[in-house]
């Protein structure tokens, strides 16, 4: 029965692939290192076997693909359940799998990778193991052994010596002052239409850099919300397995998310255009134009439909062509063969693959168009990449008439005095997960608005010190006057969102203790004696108040 299910299940997945037809399933590499060769001590030179080669395509298509990093971590556990069935002398087939080679694929994951490696490598097999099970592929009680296997924790702790990496993680002031200055200003280039606008987006939610790159022209969404009032969110695909999202904008940022999205969606105009032209075929293309393929006095509704407003802006190659459609010296089916002259490519291992049409893609560019010296080709459209971005902000000497200036560089005239030159695209996401914690929003409300699919990332991102808990504490608990003017329901929430602070402190307790960090442990203990102490006052202080009540 296990073998007939595995058959099923495998033939399933490698049809969907074939009819997907985004990477060549025979393939024994599908590039950025998704090699399917044997796990070696020396070089890994020899394929893996064909029934566990066709178990790694298999799982890795249907539960990560195309997410680079995942893939090869399932990979990476693939070939080592091959090794732990080659050493045990088990047959080669998924439906053999025994207690045994799961202790020895963990084994040999903790003897060739670090632990925080090995550790990733024991969590996938559960994963994988859960999966077959679910398909009735595997004895169910395999999938459920317990991990023993224990990571290094990186959590940030609110200590005196992590406060410069706090500073590392936050953009300064006069950063955000800068980029909203250029964001205001009138003399930008594309350039910095388009680097102004995705970091608008950054500071509008707490979004990776990725997700904005990949978002849809109609990615924008109006709605209400419990009492009736007007809401404005932006749909994502998130990265890392959450999926879609609609992160809901602040009502101050709304204006500024709607000015960015419209920036973006005319510095695509063209490119999406072209791509639109290539999607529905030639005879949509002449109904466009209003015109017969040999027709050649299209120039104007050809620029009105491409929003072409200087030939100028455009390589040579595009400007003889446009030259040419002016002068009518080219048909409209001439015009069409130099569309299709051009293919688009797509990289499958992207950050997520959605299948969109580059039509629908916010930030589809010409080749060059964002270059400050060369002209964008009209014919040769491509989706932007993390990597355009990134370039605007490395440091570049500016000196020659063949170095272009980086972002800074192109605007001292509009940085605050002693400005450090210093951006990263995930510093608003800390930014943002910061003031949500000022602001006490729950856990849950943090990671939804995050797109993060587990609560536990979130003292990650939380980059308060110690001793601005201890100031926001004392300020709101010991307000009494304040809080005597809230609503019965208003102040238990407050009591209740002050105890979920309280457990989160003595979790992080346990995590020091458990690493014998004593000087972390002494300083927890001391906050949450503090917090305890806090909270008592509070119950105390309003059960007297219900007991006066009722008395009365």
């Amino acid at each position: 029965m296990y073998f007939k299910n595995y058959d099923f299940f495998a033939n399933e997945v490698r049809v969907q692939a074939e009819r997907d037809n985004i990477i060549n399933w025979s393939s024994l590499s599908w590039g950025k290192g998704v090699a399917f060769k044997k796990f070696s001590y020396k070089i890994n030179d020899i394929n893996m076997g064909e029934h566990f080669q066709q178990l790694a395509k298999v799982l890795i298509y249907r539960e990560c693909f195309p997410n680079v990093h995942k893939s090869l971590i399932y990979l990476t556990t693939i070939k080592l359940m091959e090794y732990s069935y080659m050493e045990l002398n088990v047959d080669l087939h998924i439906v053999n799998l025994n207690s045994e080679i799961i202790f020895n694929i963990v084994d040999q994951a903790e003897k060739n990778y670090s632990i925080n490696r090995a550790c990733a490598i024991e969590k996938t097999l559960k994963e994988i193991l859960e999966v077959l099970a679910t398909k009735n592929i595997i004895n169910p009680r395999l999938s459920r052994f317990n991990t023993r296997l224990r990571g290094i924790s990186n959590k940030s702790a609110r200590d005196i010596s992590e406060q410069n990496n706090v500073k590392k993680k936050l953009p300064e002031d006069d950063v955000i002052d800068f980029i909203g200055r250029v964001f205001r200003s009138d003399d930008k280039s594309e350039r910095d239409i388009f680097t102004s606008s995705i970091i608008a987006l950054l500071l509008c939610a707490p979004t990776r850099i990725s997700e904005i790159i990949n978002l849809e022209v109609d990615c924008e969404v109006e709605g209400t919300d419990s009492e009736g009032k007007a809401t404005y969110g932006i749909r994502y695909f998130c990265a890392k397995g959450y999926g879609d999202s609609i992160k809901w904008i602040p009502s101050n940022m709304k204006p500024i998310a709607r000015l960015a999205i419209q920036r973006l969606k005319n510095l695509s105009h063209t490119a999406r255009a072209i791509a639109a032209i290539r999607e529905n075929g030639e005879l949509e293309f002449y109904n466009l134009l209003g015109t017969e393929p040999e027709a050649n006095d299209f120039y104007t509704k050809l620029c009105d439909i491409l929003n072409i407003k200087n030939k100028n802006s455009f390589n040579i190659r595009t400007q003889n062509v446009l030259a040419k459609v002016e002068e009518e010296r080219i048909s409209a089916k001439e015009f069409w063969n130099e569309v299709l002259n051009y293919e688009e490519k797509t990289d499958h291992w992207n950050d997520f693959f959605i299948p969109t049409k580059l039509s629908n893609k916010l930030l589809l560019l010409a080749k060059d168009q964002l270059h400050m010296k060369k002209g964008s080709d009209l014919f040769h459209v491509a989706p932007a990449t993390k990597k355009l971005f990134f370039a605007d902000f490395k440091k570049r000497s500016g000196a020659g008439k063949d170095s272009a200036l980086n972002f800074f560089q192109r605007h001292k005239s509009l940085q605050p005095d002693g400005m450090k030159e210093v951006f990263r695209s995930h510093q608003p996401r800390h930014l943002l997960n910061t003031l949500a914690q000022r602001a006490m929003l729950s856990e849950v409300e943090i990671a939804f608005w995050s797109g993060r699919r587990s609560v536990e990332q979130n003292s990650v991102y939380d980059n308060r010190s110690w001793e601005e808990l201890r100031n926001i504490e004392r300020k709101v608990l010991f307000s009494e006057e304040m809080l005597s003017d809230l609503g019965e329901g208003v102040r238990f929430e407050l009591i209740a969102k002050i105890k979920e602070n309280l457990e989160s402190l003595r979790n992080n307790y346990e995590l020091y203790k458990s690493q014998h960090d004593n000087q972390r442990v002494k300083i927890l203990v001391k906050e949450i004696k503090e917090i305890d102490k806090i909270i008592n006052h509070i119950i105390r202080y309003y059960n007297k108040g219900d007991e006066h009540e009722q008395k009365v």
